[in-house]
């Protein structure tokens, strides 16, 4: 039911910070505040899928999952009633729960992500 939860239209490639916490710019600030922070940055903030295949190419190379000890919001993933989506490793697994977006907490925020063009290449026969 979250907005962006559907299969995306185009290919894309993300690159994150190698870090296990969110953006330390990011740290603390609630969604609501995610298009401001973001207005004439060159990054956008890492969606819900995006997170799972990083979570997991992290674990698969540095034997460790993204967010022991901190979450990361995704502000462009929201419930019709306005919740807004995050992540983080908990209790052994990665979790992926709901909040309001006015809520700011310390030990969440957001993550960038730099989206590069992908260029279709032609098929060698």
């Amino acid at each position: 039911d979250f907005s962006g939860a559907g299969a995306s239209p185009r290919s894309r490639l993300q690159v994150i910070e190698r870090s296990l916490t969110p953006t330390e710019a990011g740290m603390g600030l609630p969604p609501k505040f995610h298009q401001k922070w973001f207005a004439g940055r060159q990054t956008r903030p890492l969606h819900r899928r995006g997170y799972g295949i990083a979570t997991s190419l992290h674990q698969k190379v540095e034997k460790e999952f993204l967010d022991p000890q901190t979450f990361t919001w995704f502000s462009e993933n929201v419930l019709p009633g306005g919740r807004v989506a995050y992540g983080s490793w908990y209790g052994g697994k990665v979790r992926f729960r709901w909040d309001n977006p006015d809520y700011g907490y310390d030990y969440g925020g957001f993550r960038e992500a730099i989206e590069v063009p992908l260029k279709p290449q032609p098929l060698i026969p």
